[in-house]
């Protein structure tokens, strides 16, 4: 457990830059980012137990895509805590996807949805890449800037300033200089991919080395359909070593690479879930649960009345933490619900469990929510 948490920490940084883009990139077009997979998940923990330690959230997204669904399995919206719709021939849409075995089929099956709200500086080195790059559809545009950053960039520490956040800063760094590390060819070929059209996040981990055991990694992620591909330009430039490109991290399921990735930043439980246990009301489980647990411990020590578990405020720090503006979700929250709450900590910020025993006695309610290693609480009088 220490050695996970600890694991989890050291990325934190690559991980901060993850939730970032998660912001930008939520759209209609990714329904994954309106699954409350934490709710799904408590609510069935006969899928957490068989699933096994290291379940992510868009394992259970699909479990309900595939499954589910048909087996008359709740699951609700995480903007509205209403029902869940699937997209209309999402199920058929994702089982086509699953045939396709070229990444020109694959890439030239994604509904394209072009995403341009980068800081100018940005924008205008991107396009200059993928006007250089050509290419007569998407696929061709795609595989033009991956082979652009491994034919033209060199993996070594050089930043660039620019305006913008991490992952703006990390994209112009290497665009411009031509030098940079797994999270600048990550972060160029994410927000290329995105202006492009495509579905392209950060996803942080590790992977495995050719010396063997493995290393703290970033790397990109394409969601088409239900369906994520791996994209590692700076991999595949290692791979490549001056000579032809292999594509051998290029449009790959997971599946497709066995035992070259760790992820990190969407565990939705902890093992204690798995020994068999009940999973407590909704949200709480996992480390949310257990940090709950400790405050009320460390609240009755202290002769403080414990904190109630509120759903509500679950649902609002969840969406907080994937990256979502607090202020608009807690304005959405207290117009829905008549709620009042505060925001305790969000974002890598682990405050003490023992710190909530100085809150005024007329706090009822928490909600707690960690996303890998990123933390919110939201707090009430309710």
């Amino acid at each position: 457990m220490k050695q996970r948490l600890c694991r989890m920490l050291f990325c934190l940084a690559v991980l901060l830059a993850s939730c970032a883009l998660l912001a930008v990139g939520a759209s209609a077009a990714d329904p994954m980012s309106d699954f409350d997979f934490a709710r799904y998940g408590s609510e069935n923990p006969d899928l957490l137990r068989a699933y096994g330690p290291y379940i992510y959230k868009d394992e259970l997204y699909l479990h309900y895509l595939q499954h589910g669904a048909s087996e008359g399995r709740a699951a609700y919206s995480l903007r509205t805590g209403q029902p869940f719709v699937l997209e209309e021939n999402a199920q058929q849409a994702y089982q086509t996807q699953l045939t396709l075995t070229s990444a020109e089929a694959r890439l030239g099956n994604a509904t394209l949805t072009p995403d341009r709200n980068w800081p100018e500086p940005l924008l205008a080195v991107a396009d200059q890449v993928l006007a250089q790059v050509g290419g007569s559809t998407p696929y061709e545009q795609l595989r033009g800037c991956y082979d652009w950053l491994i034919q033209n960039c060199s993996y070594g520490h050089e930043a660039i300033s620019s305006e913008g956040g991490r992952i703006a800063e990390d994209a112009y760094s290497i665009l411009v200089g031509r030098v940079g590390v797994c999270d600048n060819y990550s972060a160029a070929f994410a927000v290329m991919a995105r202006m492009l059209g495509f579905d392209a996040r950060l996803q942080n981990g590790e992977t495995h080395r050719a010396a063997g055991g493995y290393t703290g990694h970033a790397w990109c992620v394409i969601n088409i359909h239900g369906v994520d591909y791996v994209f590692d330009p700076q991999v595949e430039d290692n791979i490549a070593a001056g000579g032809s490109i292999r594509y051998l991290r290029f449009c790959k399921t997971y599946e497709e690479v066995p035992g070259k990735y760790i992820l990190y930043a969407d565990d939705v439980v902890q093992d204690s879930i798995m020994a068999g246990g009940d999973a407590g009301p909704a949200y709480s489980f996992g480390q949310g649960g257990i940090y709950l647990a400790s405050v009320n411990q460390a609240r009755a020590a202290a002769g403080v009345s414990p904190l109630a578990w509120d759903v509500d405020l679950a649902r609002a720090a969840l969406r907080i933490a994937q990256g979502e503006d607090s202020d608009i979700v807690l304005e959405e929250l207290e117009r829905r619900t008549g709620k009042s709450c505060a925001l305790s900590s969000s974002y890598g910020f682990f405050p003490s469990p023992s710190s909530y025993t100085n809150l005024k006695a007329d706090y009822k309610s928490i909600g707690v929510i960690f996303s890998g290693p990123s933390m919110c609480i939201l707090y009430s009088r309710t």
